[in-house]
């Protein structure tokens, strides 16, 4: 997934521990519809230039 050099994950989450979360696997559907996706937020983040296919693929998981 091709990102730009502001994307930078937080990784904290992992290092809370196991007691505050269980690993899980995504959740499968037959289609996933791209309703909205805020532009301007992702580029905060350095997302802005996710097809939105990438998009999809990345955030359209549960």
């Amino acid at each position: 997934m091709p990102v730009t050099p502001a994307h930078a994950p937080d990784p904290r989450f992992f290092a809370l521990g196991n007691d505050y979360g269980d690993a899980v696997r995504a959740a499968g559907f037959p289609q996933t519809l791209l309703r909205f996706r805020n532009d301007r937020a992702a580029a905060t983040v350095g997302l802005e230039t996710l097809t939105d296919a990438e998009w999809i693929a990345h955030f359209g998981r549960f």
